[in-house]
């Protein structure tokens, strides 16, 4: 690819993130929509570590670029790491000078690695979104290297305030980008949520899934990252007599479909087979309307993972109705200071209690969390405010 590209009159954007990634998808989507039904044209390709072709996720983008390299060196683990960086800084040199707008979700060490000479390449605009993990879970020396994508920055996006607080008192005076906005992710599956609601009962939802709809629905977790804390969830629910005196009235769901974490995922299963409570795991790929059905039929979530910015997962059992159990130490607040109502824990040793008293609770409802969502999570809403960060004037080094 020339230059070529900036002699016509499409606005052109390079996505640098996983392209599979469902936020980024579903995102990426919208904003071809919102471009396509106000007459503007926008070409948007993706820079991408994911090597596996995926229709439903590369159809969505005008190019795709990732880091394919040749089999023989899936076996040489040292090389591949090798060849994989410079393969990156490859296409970093020949693609970023092609693009209006560089567009950044996570700031991966694969970036950070050669993060001179990515923000060296770029000529157009530069667009950071924290997610969240990629800063908090940062060594002090990625954190430095952090820094000079963020000061280079014209906006940098956060879902988090809590988060963007953590981020200006870390780097203080040094962060000398002041143009921080908070843009929530557009999040497809509550639309698709919305719909199988208006069709399905939880008793309806849990016999799709082949779940015990006689039971109460306990979803633990929604991958199967050790970041989930799975182990530690089920050694404190073995330990509660008063919790255990109920067993027989719930179900332990485990969703692990994803990152394919084979042998923790075998951890958590010896663990279940001494367990006694009823648990069931769900391993293969689900589809929104799949997932949307997980939602449904569930009636209690546990959300203790060891960090989080905004969890999408959370958001989408509030609309379902669920009850929610998290931990008081993720960045929940300003979902708080929305109105939304679920219960919070200091430590995984006070779930069983807080647990209990959920499901004796399990009939109650009492709180608007569906309507305020509905409020905060508009489609329009958001998809204007993440295009508002594209139509700006573009100049070099701004």
């Amino acid at each position: 690819m020339g230059r070529v590209f900036k002699n016509d009159r499409k606005m052109r954007l390079l996505i640098v993130g996983n392209r599979k990634h469902q936020l980024i998808r579903g995102l990426i989507s919208e904003i071809k929509q919102y471009y396509k039904l106000n007459n503007k044209n926008i070409i948007i390709d993706v820079l991408s570590q994911e090597i596996e072709d995926v229709k439903k996720s590369d159809e969505i983008f005008d190019n795709v670029y990732t880091l394919r390299l040749p089999k023989i060196l899936g076996k040489f683990r040292t090389l591949r790491g090798l060849f994989k960086q410079l393969l990156f800084r490859y296409r970093v040199k020949s693609l970023l000078s092609n693009y209006d707008i560089i567009h950044v979700h996570y700031m991966e060490d694969i970036i950070l690695r050669d993060v001179d000479c990515f923000l060296k390449n770029i000529e157009g605009k530069l667009v950071v979104s924290v997610w969240g993990s990629d800063f908090l879970r940062a060594t002090k020396e990625k954190k430095e290297k952090i820094l000079k994508l963020l000061n280079q920055a014209k906006f940098i996006t956060i879902s988090n305030s809590k988060i963007e607080k953590s981020l200006r008192n870390y780097y203080k005076e040094s962060l000398l980008n002041d143009n921080i906005t908070t843009n929530y992710f557009i999040i497809e599956p509550l639309y698709v949520l919305n719909e199988i609601k208006k069709k399905y009962t939880k008793e309806e939802s849990s016999k799709h899934l082949s779940l015990d709809n006689n039971r109460i629905i306990v979803t633990i977790g929604y991958n199967a990252s050790i970041m989930q804390q799975h182990l530690k969830i089920l050694k404190v629910l073995e330990q509660e007599d008063k919790l255990k005196y109920h067993r027989n009235k719930i179900k332990i769901v485990f969703p692990v479909t994803y990152p394919k974490n084979e042998p923790y995922i075998k951890k958590i299963k010896e663990k279940a087979k001494k367990s006694c409570y009823k648990i069931e795991f769900l391993e293969r790929f689900m589809t929104n309307e799949e997932v949307a059905h997980l939602r449904n039929a569930t009636d209690i979530m546990v959300q203790l993972q060891t960090t989080d910015m905004l969890s999408a997962s959370m958001l989408e059992h509030l609309y379902a109705g669920n009850k929610v159990i998290t931990g008081n130490w993720l960045p929940y607040d300003e979902l708080r200071d929305m109105g939304l109502v679920f219960d919070s824990v200091d430590s995984i040793e006070n779930l069983p209690l807080t647990l209990l008293n959920a499901i004796n609770k399990i009939n109650l409802d009492n709180n608007n969390n569906e309507e305020i969502i509905n409020v905060f999570f508009k489609k329009d809403l958001l998809v204007k405010k993440w295009t508002k960060l594209y139509n700006i004037k573009n100049e070099k080094g701004n």
